[in-house]
């Protein structure tokens, strides 16, 4: 399963088991040459969207496998939901 812990496995492992790679991200600002520790980082919702695009995609997949093996006639609408995030996926990228 290389390619799935290559991919939000990895962030969301680091993330929990407070990897370096996190710990920089979480309290480390680079400014120049130097750097600053800080407690909190106040990040904005961007910072977040890698995270909630994987999770959204992982779940839109999943959904679409799962209505296709068990033939709940539900494949349309879960088409629909993939559509709808590759628009949002689109907005979000042009700004």
């Amino acid at each position: 399963m290389e390619k799935e812990y290559r991919s939000l496995y990895n962030f969301l492992s680091c993330d929990a088991h407070s990897n370096i790679r996190a710990l920089i991200s979480r309290h480390v600002d680079i400014k120049g040459e130097g750097f600053e520790v800080v407690f909190y980082k106040d990040e904005p919702l961007e910072h977040h969207f890698s995270y909630l695009d994987g999770a959204a995609g992982v779940m839109v997949d999943t959904s679409g496998m799962m209505h296709e093996l068990f033939k709940t006639g539900q494949e349309g609408t879960v088409k629909e939901y993939g559509k709808r995030l590759d628009e949002l996926r689109i907005r979000l990228l042009a700004t």
